[in-house]
This record gives C-alpha cells, structure tokens and sequence, in this order.
C-alpha cells in the first residue's frame, strides 16, 4: 500500500486524491479502499520514505501521456 502511494507520487499524482480527483477521475481510489481495508496508509507523511526524497524523482506521467497522445495523432 504504502509502495503503491509512493509510486503514484512518483508520477506526479495524489495518493490522498478522492474519486473524481485524477488519477480517479472516474473510478473510486483504490488506496482509499485499501485504506479502509487497513491494508496500509496511503498519506506519505505518516509513512515512512528511504532514500531519494519524491521531490527530487517526480516524472508526471500526466503530462508524458497528453504529449504522446498530441504526437499521435499530428502523424
């Protein structure tokens, strides 16, 4: 769970992002379930993170995939 939070901060998303928030734009969070499930905790301020601060690796994945897409469809 708490891998799962860090990769989607990783990506340039909110762990702590609700349904209707990306990447849950149209689905519930599946680490809120997770969450509730007590499987872990998806807030990165009461876990605790080794190595490389996130700050320092964030690639938005966002953004990645709105400029392929553009690409596609120019050609």
């Amino acid at each position: 769970m708490a891998t799962d939070a860090v990769g989607m901060a990783v990506m340039g998303f909110d762990p702590l992002a609700e349904k209707g928030k990306t990447p849950f734009a149209r689905c519930d969070s599946t680490l809120a379930f997770g969450e509730q499930l007590g499987v872990g905790i998806r807030d990165l301020s009461k876990n605790e993170i080794l190595g490389v601060p996130i700050s320092q690796v964030v690639f938005s994945y966002e953004a990645m995939l709105n400029k392929l897409l553009a690409e596609k469809k120019k050609g």
